[in-house]
């Protein structure tokens, strides 16, 4: 029960002011001694101090020999496919940045400590230093990467080659923070910034463009191959420069940053952290799924006006109609494989590459298969039976695998130096079913099996059961796409078209008819 005192009659409210607000100063105060008690200052020095260590321990050890490429003649036929597989890595992170803020906070800072007068540059300035090393990794990795293709003359003409990358990944994550505290729309300006940036890949894979034009792309995407072409004399100290300075910038401009661009990032991240936490993804990603149609509001485009199986498919194509980001998903794996033919040839990296890009691809069209095997109950009220469910869920994969695979396998004949014109948009057709199957059943897995008995090792225990989620779905693509991934290594793919096409068959009636009357029995 409360009491509300209020002011004699006789006296002016004016005077009487008991509410008067507390001076922000002494909460201040107050919010940073318990801050510096529950810090925890040492550890985190020392295990930073650790950590940088370690990674200095691990870079002496690895980077002489990752960096010690022979150097090669210049082939201009490499120069437009390095270009394309920057941009096109530029465009990966400019949409995962667009997803998680990419500054975020946790939702209790969000609740709790940003709503109160604090620092809020100090608050954020973790996740800033999260974003900025990750992507200075990423231009690391970028730059090995063309150190791996081009060669290098000796070990410092590679470090000046990930040193432009290092630049580059961090001017380009400093500017996303700052576009970040800009705009309000700063998911949407970096995501038609990532589609232009595909669409530039798209356009030098697919068209024969000459040599000269990589010289004309200025920007971080062409910093390391710039620098391996022996252009990074005069720019590169100017370009690590920038990069500090505009990585100043954005830390400076954390305290401007609305907790309202901090929230669709922190929800996101949260829900990836569970399943790290939970050592789940499959729960991390059925949950982004659910709030992904949730904050949508689809306009028109109902169910059409067919029963039974069709009505299934119609279902299928209507989520794709309304999810427009997996058919670009799809059309930037399709420059994968003519990328790393032209890169790398033929071997076990052209084919794990484009096994890993069509599971990417295909893998948006199975929402509603795993949805059929995760609610049993709205599955029934389909009343259909399970191998008839099924196969008309397996259409839509199907056919997007198809087209996937022959486009993949035209482009690749295409741009691959001694490939065979028709034989590789054949061997895709055939191979297409298997790779769906594969990418339906790692859609229905469920979620990891904690009671599966874990692995003893001498260096501690392994868990069988995120083992067991991440094998499913990739060890039956493996197996029904086996003729195709052997051509793959070996550049004949001739003898590979009949296999090819016996397997897949085998393994769409095979699934249909296991997992029917697998959740005819659930």
């Amino acid at each position: 029960m409360s009491v509300t005192r209020r002011a004699p009659a006789d006296s002016p409210v004016s005077d009487a002011r008991p509410w008067r607000a507390t001076p922000p100063g002494a909460a201040r105060r107050w919010l940073r001694q318990r801050r510096r008690e529950h810090e925890g200052r040492a550890g985190n020095i020392y295990f930073l101090s650790l950590s940088i260590l370690v990674g200095i321990a691990v870079g002496a050890g690895t980077l002489p020999r990752l960096l010690s490429g022979v150097s090669r003649a210049a082939d201009p036929a490499t120069a437009v496919p390095l270009l394309a597989v920057g941009l096109l890595g530029y465009a990966f992170a400019l949409t995962v940045a667009a997803r998680f803020g990419p500054v975020t906070a946790t939702p209790a800072t969000l609740a709790w400590w940003l709503t109160g007068p604090v620092d809020r540059r100090a608050l954020l300035l973790p996740s800033a230093a999260l974003v900025l090393s990750v992507a200075a990794v990423a231009g690391a990795l970028h730059g090995a990467f063309v150190v791996a293709v081009v060669g290098a003359t000796d070990q410092a003409a590679a470090a000046a080659v990930v040193t432009a990358g290092i630049a580059a990944g961090l001017l380009t994550g400093a500017l996303v923070m700052v576009v970040q505290t800009v705009t309000d729309a700063s998911a949407t300006v970096l995501e038609r910034i990532a589609v232009l940036l595909g669409v530039a890949a798209a356009v030098l894979t697919v068209v024969r463009t000459p040599a000269s034009v990589v010289s004309t792309w200025i920007g971080p995407w062409s910093w390391p191959q710039a620098a391996a072409d022996g252009r990074g004399g005069s720019w590169l100290p100017w370009a690590v420069l920038a990069g500090l300075v505009v990585t100043a910038v954005a830390v400076r401009r954390l305290d401007r940053l609305p907790l309202r661009r901090l929230a669709a990032g922190s929800t996101l991240g949260a829900i990836a952290g569970a399943g790290l936490v939970t050592v789940d993804p499959g729960i991390a990603s059925r949950a982004a799924e659910e709030r992904r149609w949730a904050v949508r509001s689809p306009r028109g485009g109902g169910l059409p006006r067919v029963a039974g199986p069709r009505a299934v498919v119609g279902h299928d194509l209507v989520v794709l109609r309304r999810s427009p980001q997996h058919l670009l998903a799809a059309g930037a794996a399709l420059l994968v494989p003519a990328l790393l033919g032209i890169l790398t040839g033929w071997g076990v990296t052209l084919a794990v590459g484009w096994l890993l890009s069509g599971l990417v691809a295909i893998t948006p069209s199975t929402v509603n298969a795993r949805r059929d095997r995760d609610l049993p109950a709205l599955r029934r009220l389909l009343n259909l039976p399970g191998p008839t469910l099924v196969g008309a869920r397996s259409a839509l994969p199907v056919t997007l695998a198809v087209a996937w695979c022959t486009g993949a396998g035209a482009l690749l004949a295409a741009r691959t130096p001694g490939a065979d014109g028709w034989v590789w948009p054949l061997l895709g057709a055939a191979a297409g079913p298997g790779l769906a199957v594969g990418a339906l059943r790692a859609a229905r897995r469920g979620a990891v099996r904690h009671e599966l008995p874990p692995i003893v090792t001498p260096m501690g225990i392994l868990p069988t059961g995120p083992l067991h989620w991440a094998a499913t779905g990739y060890d039956v693509a493996v197996l029904f796409t086996a003729p195709t991934l052997v051509a793959l290594v070996t550049g004949a793919p001739t003898a590979m078209i009949l296999p090819q096409a016996i397997v897949s068959a085998v393994g769409v009636v095979a699934f249909v008819l296991l997992a029917g009357r697998g959740d005819e029995r659930r």
